[in-house]
């Protein structure tokens, strides 16, 4: 069974182009959406959401069991390095006194939601930090509660999302994904570790199961990206709906293959330090273990469709025998039966090399990677093609 991606640090997805990818990879996105928050989501989330059921929203009951079970462990760093937080992370280091910190909340863009920026500020909503640890941040000079939000230094919302939403996906058998494909193992890996108080510790298993599905998710979104437009905003949301709904079997048969393949090199890619050296390898991975079998399926596709049409024209070229065969009857050479039975055994034959062709195309487009992935390719580049053309007949260049 393939688990779900939980995103993080929002409520609202803002890339549309994104999206479609992870639709392409996830069965589901989950978002911690807070209870009463209205959301304004793009009209791409609205039907994926009604036609695969794409969009999931966890209980905030479940979010606020998470920001309690989170709260020791960051009380205990405030204990240990609250003056060291302050400095790096406080609203002195944003150049703002407590007075100024209301006023220049007022600045946010709340269309973001969680986390929402407001000037040289973020926030998390309220539910989402236990009362107890708003009140200690607040002490540190690291929080402010305005209104319903957590107003915060940026760099520490984004850390304590991080915190958050991996306990969350541990509870619920999720895996914490955002919107920075390129670097998304390597802040996976992050995550799980600042979940361990900012220290870089020896990884424990579970922290590796986590880890080798923030390897997964990269590595799914860089299979998918070899096969799909550079532009995937021209790729109507109705053709990712489309490949989910026909091609179902061989959406789960790539998951369940990246899955495996990210827990295979998860332990390796834990030990390197630089992100770029781990996207460097997750991409050449990829390759190797899904955009060359793709390449080399239609390759093979190909072939058969050019072995099947030599076939048929050996078997043309033997027809006019049967036709002299056929002018034998009126000299008396061969029987009328005989003569029908030539023509019979040759339509006999060419009914059987197409069988044999379309068992062969049946048994190599059997669901597997590969075949998903030509059948992305195929589905987004035909619906690419025909954006581009209408784009250039509005443009007046197709006439």
């Amino acid at each position: 069974m393939r688990r779900y991606g939980l995103y993080y640090p929002y409520i609202h997805i803002r890339d549309d182009a994104w999206l479609k990818a992870c639709a392409l990879y996830w069965p589901k996105i989950v978002r911690m959406v807070p209870d009463g928050y209205p959301t304004r989501d793009s009209e791409t989330m609205k039907v994926l959401a009604g036609e695969i059921g794409f969009d999931f929203r966890l209980t905030a009951g479940s979010t606020q069991t998470s920001a309690a079970a989170v709260t020791p462990q960051v009380r205990a760093l405030l204990a240990e390095h609250g003056s060291q937080l302050a400095e790096a992370y406080g609203f002195d280091a944003l150049g703002l006194k407590m007075h100024e910190v209301e006023t220049q909340w007022a600045l946010r863009d709340t269309s973001l939601g969680v986390t929402a920026t407001g000037g040289s500020l973020a926030g998390v909503y309220e539910e989402q930090v236990d009362p107890r640890l708003r009140d200690e941040l607040a002490a540190h000079g690291l929080a402010a509660h305005i209104g319903p939000w957590v107003a915060m230094h940026p760099h520490f919302a984004w850390w304590y999302m991080s915190v958050l939403a991996n306990h969350v996906a541990t509870a619920n058998q999720l895996q914490p994904v955002c919107d920075q494909i390129g670097t998304q193992a390597a802040a996976g890996l992050e995550a799980v570790r600042a979940a361990h108080v900012m220290k870089v510790d020896d990884l424990d298993d579970d922290d590796l199961t986590a880890h080798a599905g923030a390897v997964a998710h990269t590595l799914g979104l860089f299979a998918v990206g070899l096969v799909v437009p550079d532009d995937l905003y021209n790729v109507p949301v109705e053709t990712i709906v489309k490949i989910r709904q026909r091609y179902a079997a061989d959406f789960d048969a790539f998951g369940a293959t990246v899955e495996d393949r990210a827990a295979e090199i998860a332990t390796q890619l834990s030990t390197i330090q630089d992100r770029h050296v781990v996207e460097s390898l997750l991409r050449d991975v990829a390759f190797a273990d899904f955009g060359r079998p793709a390449a080399e399926l239609r390759k093979a596709l190909k072939a058969m469709r050019v072995d099947t049409r030599f076939a048929v024209i050996n078997l043309k070229i033997e027809l006019p025998g049967m036709l002299t065969a056929l002018g034998a009857i009126a000299s008396g050479v061969a029987t009328g039966h005989e003569a029908v039975g030539m023509g019979a055994a040759a339509a006999l034959a060419l009914v059987q090399v197409r069988r044999n062709a379309r068992a062969k195309r049946a048994e190599a487009l059997a669901p597997s990677p590969a075949t998903y992935l030509l059948h992305v390719e195929d589905e987004a580049a035909t619906a690419d093609l025909v954006v581009q053309r209408v784009m250039r007949r509005i443009r007046g260049e197709i006439f």
